[in-house]
């Protein structure tokens, strides 16, 4: 199924053909992140990679200084209307910009700037697939100035249902309307293995679909869209009414709730501070095995 140009995913010819249109804004978000055997992984920028070369035109913003306020020693979060707004009017986006993002490294950070970005209102939010690499292996333009733009006129407004609290988990465990998607690694999951987060295991009730089972083997480009969907009803996602994603931090999560949101489904919410605040409260439940 081809995804050329698709409301979600844009190929590198779409984005080219367009870089001299004013409509659209292309946002940098290279990270690169180094798990760690319990709690937030290290969070390295690619402020200093988009400096060497990227997209012409683009911009680069930092998952965490530009698209988290972090609190009570949660490391990301949802940032508050008003400090999307300054941002991206900033960056000279309008209500009716369409917002393309890429990068390179930590993909999840990609999928997670539109996840924040949809969640305060932007409606026009891509992701070119396969990203910086993708871009450079065929030769796209690439360009090391910086673009200044005039201010737009972008004004946030937060989306409660792209948005999941610790009382939304608390009543889904119960709702059979509602399924829990755990987005980590099967030996995560299963408390097996891997970073935790406190404590070892899941949100009882979820099932599991790894975030990186969703990506082919070449680093951020997708499966078919046939093969995601397949993968989703093999779960009996589609089946349940509302969707609530979570994983570690909110970050690897949000490529999940894409791809659900890119599939079609009507109601899928992101749980922000996913197992960072859920394990380390004590009285919370949590499965292994």
């Amino acid at each position: 199924m081809a995804m050329t140009g698709s409301k979600h995913l844009v190929d590198p010819a779409w984005l080219e053909a367009r870089l001299d249109d004013s409509s659209i804004r292309v946002i940098d978000c290279t990270l690169f992140m180094t798990p760690q055997p319990v709690g937030p992984s290290i969070v390295e920028s690619g402020r200093s990679d988009w400096q060497a070369g990227h997209i012409p035109g683009s911009v680069y913003l930092h998952m965490v200084e530009d698209l988290s306020a972090p609190r009570d020693g949660l490391p990301y979060n949802l940032p508050p209307p008003e400090h999307i707004t300054d941002l991206l009017a900033s960056i000279g986006v309008n209500q009716d910009t369409r917002v393309v993002l890429y990068g390179a490294g930590f993909f999840n950070a990609i999928t997670r700037a539109w996840w924040v970005l949809k969640a305060s209102g932007v409606a026009d939010v891509r992701i070119l697939n396969g990203g910086w690499p993708r871009w450079t292996a065929e030769n796209r333009p690439v360009s090391t100035g910086k673009t200044v733009f005039g201010r737009g006129n972008f004004q946030a407004r937060r989306q409660a249902g792209r948005i999941a609290a610790r009382i939304d988990v608390e009543a889904a465990i119960q709702d059979p309307d509602v399924v829990l998607i755990n987005s980590l690694t099967p030996e995560q999951f299963h408390g097996t293995g891997g970073a935790h987060y406190g404590r070892p295991g899941r949100i009882p009730g979820s099932v599991n679909l790894p975030s990186r089972d969703l990506m082919e083997s070449e680093p951020l480009l997708y499966k078919p869209l046939g093969t995601l969907e397949q993968m989703f009803k093999q779960s009996a996602v589609f089946e349940h009414e509302k969707v609530i994603c979570y994983c570690g931090g909110g970050i690897a999560a949000s490529n999940t709730a894409f791809v659900l949101d890119m599939l079609g489904h009507e109601s899928v919410a992101l749980y922000d501070q996913s197992l960072l605040e859920w394990s380390a409260d004590r009285d919370l439940p949590m499965e292994v095995g």
